[in-house]
């Protein structure tokens, strides 16, 4: 089955079908290659992304972090823009602006948890255990306590201490 195509129009074609009636479809432009597509999370269907566009999430990602005293996981931006990590990860290496807004939300959400742990608002264990994430002082720490442990240098150690039998003394008597 092939179909001819009788008049070019900037939007759309004319082909002529088989039986010879005129049927009209659009035509679809060709992806800028300024532009990376990304899935829509529940259409599924990809979409062009524009700079810009990534530039205005970076500046939203840094009033965000900012100014919102609830944003404690970098996940709860993404999921109010329906973006996935893996998407989140290609946009950070395609934007420079996106990539230092994502490291300064991170500094952002790493000491607002890192004070909501101290003043005991936050679980202090769930916060220790995650700040590696958020700090690099915090991932060099943990690398260090890591490194101590496997030398052996950490954890429990059991000293035994061997004493000498020593001559009993006898008790005087007067």
């Amino acid at each position: 089955m092939t179909i001819a195509i009788k008049k070019k129009t900037p939007a759309r074609k004319r082909a002529i079908s088989p039986n010879n009636s005129t049927t009209t479809i659009k035509a679809r432009k060709p992806h800028s290659p300024h532009f990376k597509d990304y899935e829509m999370q529940y259409s599924y269907r990809q979409i062009p992304v524009p700079e810009g566009y990534l530039n205005m999430l970076a500046d939203k990602l840094v009033v965000w972090a900012k100014e919102d005293e609830e944003s404690l996981v970098l996940g709860q931006f993404l999921k109010e823009y329906n973006v996935t990590w893996q998407t989140w990860k290609r946009w950070k290496e395609r934007s420079p602006r996106l990539n230092e807004a994502n490291s300064f939300a991170l500094m952002c959400i790493g000491v607002r948890r890192e004070i909501g742990g101290l003043k005991r608002k936050l679980d202090s264990s769930m916060v220790m255990r995650s700040m590696p994430n958020y700090s690099e002082e915090w991932q060099k720490l943990t690398e260090w306590y890591a490194r101590i442990k496997e030398e052996g240098h950490g954890g429990d150690t059991r000293v035994i201490v061997e004493i000498p039998e020593t001559p009993k003394i006898e008790d005087k008597k007067d």
